[in-house]
């Protein structure tokens, strides 16, 4: 069955930063840094590409599984339920200023940022780390990249064949009144060395957690409708036909990432 996402907009930033405070024994550098660079971003706003940058990381597939794995464990603290997904009780999402940076972007919310402020955590527009040495980010860098133009309309028209719900569990996000979040997986990755097509044959419609395990290979594709995740199988929700090539080479990839 399809879930509906819960409003955390009911916590408190006293809740926040009690928990915060309860659980800052338990953690680690790593997402200390991770809430540094959210807050430190202009209006506390980020995509999900900048914060992996921010860490290191080369894929934004990291940034939503370690800031989530963050979240999960505030959630556990605080008695949420997190039967969706975790980060956006940290976040809400909000769409893209410009068409050339097509990300969504993470704002994070008011309630953690008073929180955090509250705690001493950070000053101003500065995060300062308490009880724990942190590395600094890297500096920042002028560089010119090539990137591919994906064809936004292919994905748009099968995000709304699939009304903005995840493939693998169903979940919709409504990020605001009549606005959905959802995201599109490319199977057979875009790019040189894979040279995978910008089109329905070559999509999932997913939603952040999914797409995460998708871009580090986790699931496996049984069939064209069906896969499996950690020896659990799922039913893919089809309403359109992924190729049969896609599926073989991403299950190539797959078995070569393996163990």
């Amino acid at each position: 069955m399809p879930r509906a996402l819960k409003d955390p907009g009911q916590l408190t930033a006293q809740q926040f930063r009690e928990a915060l405070l309860r659980l800052r024994p338990r953690l680690t550098d790593h997402q200390l840094t991770m809430l540094r660079a959210h807050y430190s971003a202009p209006q506390h706003t980020l995509s999900a590409t900048q914060m992996a940058h921010a860490l290191g990381y080369h894929s934004y597939a990291a940034a939503n599984l370690h800031y989530g794995r963050l979240a999960s464990i505030l959630c556990e603290e605080l008695g949420y339920p997190d039967d969706s997904i975790p980060l956006f009780l940290l976040v809400s999402f909000t769409e893209p200023f410009a068409e050339e940076n097509p990300h969504w972007l993470w704002v994070m919310r008011p309630q953690v940022v008073q929180a955090l402020e509250q705690l001493g955590w950070v000053v101003g527009a500065e995060a300062v780390m308490p009880l724990a040495e942190v590395e600094s980010l890297p500096e920042r860098i002028t560089a010119t990249v090539s990137r591919i133009i994906r064809d936004t309309d292919a994905a748009r028209s099968l995000k709304a064949r699939y009304h903005h719900r995840c493939q693998v569990c169903g979940l919709q996000i409504e990020a605001a009144p009549g606005r959905y979040y959802i995201e599109v997986h490319h199977v057979r990755p875009l790019g040189a060395g894979h040279d995978g097509k910008d089109e329905h044959s070559n999509m999932l419609v997913l939603c952040p957690n999914h797409h995460a395990m998708f871009d580090l290979m986790i699931p496996r594709f049984l069939s064209s409708e069906r896969i499996a995740i950690g020896g659990e199988e799922f039913r893919l929700e089809s309403q359109h036909t992924l190729s049969p090539d896609v599926i073989s080479y991403y299950n190539d990839l797959h078995e070569r990432r393996a163990p």
